[in-house]
């Protein structure tokens, strides 16, 4: 039981590690660069086998002494290399053209990789000592992996990102010490823990150093100060005041007039958003001579939804221009808890104003349960403008810009109402452009046959703002829209009966691409402009959300012959991290894995077996990770947030791919096992793809207790079958090729950790659902190789 616990315990600290890491890269830098978590536990995971194999005599025979030495340099090393990454100076917008930032990267990479070194060494000389407790010994490493994912998700409530690594140091530290026993040799555990939570906690506390890219210590460095600080898993919310802060986004140089005093919310140290104190009602017209102001000029008095309402500006210009009903939307409960708390005042208490409901919910997940119709569904701005610009959020999944989502805003809009987003206007302006792409397309869907007449588009130095109406627009709105353009010097891109010379009058481009591809969307020609352009503007939708991933590599090749040494400006850096991701994780594996393995691995086993042991244990690993990824991202919509649709996929899979796995051990030997496993993996996943899609429609209105048991059940029977292959093959080794069965654990643990970053370049290319095919047809193959595993075993090659 004692084995059990350890198990257990080191299971969920290096799951919850690698969580704590997740969201301490998003705070530092930005959330997409937490994919490097991803190699940096493949990098741990891929030398733990070779380690393992290596070292594995002399392992087995001090296996109590070899499993607590591991558990303890877990424990510590956790907190120890991650206060060690935050002094590395490495900077990511350098690495184009300062080669030393490569350098700076790899000692980033090593850095944070040593505690998944030890963590999985642990847990793979578990699986090497006792196989034929495979089954029951990865039930318990699942179990355990839930109850991290649960637990650090759980944490992040109440500690903040910087004390996290203490959590997890204190839990493996108490699994090495219950392993133990309370005997003398107890001792030396418990104060290696106790020293290394105390050197950490209060002689050198950790902390996490935010880019100096981000907004947050760009608002510091003018001058601005923190007055107050709440963390939770949906971003580290910061209250920032100072006299430099103005945040009226892309607010017209036609202005003249006051501005009020400010706050700024700052999320995960960038997305900004106001909280407005208004001395005067005048001061609230600087909110007039924004874009987004364009649709209160089309509708009288409209009844209102915000998505996005953070510290409340957008309700200050609905309330400015007489909105008779204001249904404000925010996801994160601890912007809601500050505007309704300690920023209430300065605030002039806005969300308890007459008319005014503010409401804590996803805003999808709201319309699914809503009857309500509106005159004007808004979406505001909910990035910040320079990483937005710099294509930091590209690998931000969002389904607030997909087709589908357009459908719904229509669905709920009164006859003559209008759906109104505001995006930055980047360079090229490709976000932009796809948003109308995406617009037109829900309209055609929904049975506009000249999409043209029921939209407005217009531009200004920074951002853009789409409308769209299911009534075509009339002239007095269309003469609406001029006017609006032209007192603010904003310029037209669409609005139905333009001419082309209306166009690029204010803020002239030397071309102006926004008009002309607008044009060739709403013509015979759009399916031919969306083929051939070098970027990807085809329509965002639910299988693929990606809005502002739109380069790929043939876009980067049109960057660098457009803008010659320039182009970094301009590229979508979260593609290019994910990009070097994948690639350096397949470099790593075949350095630390593969080709030890073919070289000096085993010998005395035939390469017939060791081909078969790479290619079984590789395709469980990529297979596994696929689904998983997938059914996270799927429900992610679901469950109104990507936290806690981790929370809820991680959690059941392991779970029931624990129970998989002791069902598995009662079937017969390995070999039936894992048959059983991979065909019920591939039946089972090919129906859950098939009315997946269903299901989720038809539950999105439920309340999220009903919505998690939806959830849960739909990954259960899945996860139950993908339970039983690895431990199978685990079995089966233990008993025929011992000598393989480390490799085998570095094998997987390089699989599954790739497969992550493997599945998401897969999903921004093909989309989910072929992602989902891909990774059936890794079973299959896996499947196929274990029965020729049982080949090799008859002609005395090894099995």
């Amino acid at each position: 039981m004692r084995l059990a616990f350890l198990v257990l315990t080191v299971s969920a600290s290096v799951l919850g590690y690698e969580l704590v890491l997740m969201r301490a890269l998003s705070l530092a830098w930005w959330h997409h660069f937490a994919y490097m978590v991803v190699s940096v536990a493949l990098l741990g995971f891929g030398v733990s086998g070779v380690a393992v194999w290596a070292a594995r005599r002399w392992l087995e025979r001090h296996r109590d002494a070899a499993l607590v030495v591991l558990a303890i340099g877990f424990a510590v090393s956790v907190p120890a290399s991650f206060a060690l990454s935050q002094v590395v100076p490495f900077d990511v917008f350098q690495l184009a053209w300062d080669r030393w930032q490569l350098a700076l990267l790899a000692v980033h990479y090593v850095v944070l990789f040593v505690p998944f070194l030890f963590g999985a060494s642990c847990l793979g000389l578990v699986f090497v000592c006792e196989p034929s407790r495979a089954h029951g010994v990865y039930f318990w490493n699942l179990v355990g992996s839930a109850l991290g994912a649960g637990g650090v998700v759980g944490a992040m409530w109440l500690v903040a990102p910087e004390q996290l690594p203490l959590v997890v140091c204190g839990v493996a530290g108490l699994g090495a010490v219950v392993y133990c026993g309370w005997r003398l040799r107890t001792l030396g555990p418990l104060a290696a823990t106790a020293a290394a939570l105390a050197y950490f906690g209060l002689v050198a506390p950790l902390e996490v150093r935010i880019s100096q890219y981000k907004t947050l210590p760009m608002m510091l460095d003018a001058g601005a100060r923190v007055l107050e600080v709440r963390h939770g898993p949906l971003g580290t919310v910061h209250v920032v005041a100072g006299s430099t802060i103005h945040l009226v986004s892309g607010r017209s140089m036609a202005y003249e007039g006051r501005e009020p005093q400010q706050r700024a919310l700052v999320i995960d140290g960038d997305s900004a958003s106001a909280i407005n104190h208004l001395a005067s009602r005048e001061e609230a017209r600087a909110f007039d001579y924004t874009t987004s102001a364009l649709p209160y000029h089309l509708l009288e008095r409209p009844a209102t939804l915000i998505v996005g309402a953070g510290g409340g500006s957008d309700v200050v210009l609905a309330r400015y221009h007489g909105a008779r009903e204001i249904v404000a939307l925010e996801v994160n409960p601890d912007v809601v808890a500050l505007m309704r708390g300690s920023q209430a005042d300065f605030a002039q208490r806005i969300y308890e104003a007459p008319g005014v409901e503010l409401v804590c919910e996803e805003a999808r997940g709201y319309l699914a349960r809503s009857k309500r119709r509106f005159d004007l569904i808004e979406l505001p701005l909910v990035e910040s403008f320079g990483p937005a610009s710099a294509g930091v959020y590209a690998l931000s999944e969002n389904y607030l810009y997909t087709v589908e989502a357009i459908e719904q805003y229509l669905d709920h809009l009164t006859p003559l109402g209008l759906v109104a987003i505001t995006r930055w206007l980047k360079t090229p302006p490709n976000d932009a452009i796809r948003l109308f792409a995406t617009v037109t397309e829900a309209l055609m869907r929904r049975g506009m046959g000249d999409p043209g007449r029921h939209v407005a588009f217009i531009r200004g130095w920074s951002t853009a703002t789409i409308v769209a109406s299911p009534s075509p627009l009339t002239a007095r709105q269309v003469e609406a829209v001029r006017a609006f353009c032209r007192e603010r010097s904003f310029d037209l891109v669409w609005v139905p009966g333009m001419l082309p010379e209306e166009a690029n009058r204010y803020h002239k481009l030397p071309k102006a691409e926004c008009a002309v591809a607008t044009r060739k969307l709403l013509s015979a020609e759009r399916e031919q402009f969306l083929r051939e352009s070098p970027f990807d503007l085809r329509p965002t939708t639910d299988d693929r959300p990606y809005h502002s991933l739109t380069m790929g590599l043939r876009g980067l090749a049109h960057l660098r012959a457009r803008f010659g040494d320039h182009w970094v400006r301009f590229a979508e850096w979260g593609y290019l991290v994910l990009v070097a991701t994948v690639v350096q994780a397949a470099v790593v594996g075949l350095v630390l894995i593969v080709l030890p393995l073919v070289v000096v691995g085993a010998r005395g086993e035939g390469m017939g077996v060791k081909a078969a042991v790479l290619g079984y244990f590789i395709c469980l690993g990529l297979g596994y990770m696929f689904i998983e990824i997938v059914m996270i991202q799927k429900l992610s919509l679901f469950l109104a947030s990507p936290v806690y649709s981790a929370a809820v996929v991680l959690g059941a899979f392991m779970v029931f791919s624990g129970l998989g796995s002791l069902a598995g051990g009662g079937v017969g030997r390995g070999l039936r096992a894992a048959r059983v496993g991979t065909v019920g993996t591939v039946v089972v996943g090919l129906v859950a793809w098939l009315v997946l899609d269903r299901v989720l429609g038809a539950a999105s209105g439920a309340r999220m207790g009903a919505r998690v048991l939806v959830a849960a059940a739909l990954v259960a029977p899945l996860a139950f079958f993908m339970g039983m292959p690895f431990p199978s093959g685990l079995r089966l080794l233990g008993e025929s090729a011992p000598k393989l069965t480390p490799w085998a654990w570095g094998v997987n643990g390089y699989g599954s950790v790739v497969g992550a970053a493997l599945a998401m370049l897969a999903a921004v290319g093909l989309g989910f659902k072929a992602v989902l095919l891909l990774a059936f047809t890794l079973y299959v193959v896996a499947g196929w190789v274990c029965g020729g595993l049982v080949r090799n075993s008859a002609e005395g090659r090894g099995w």
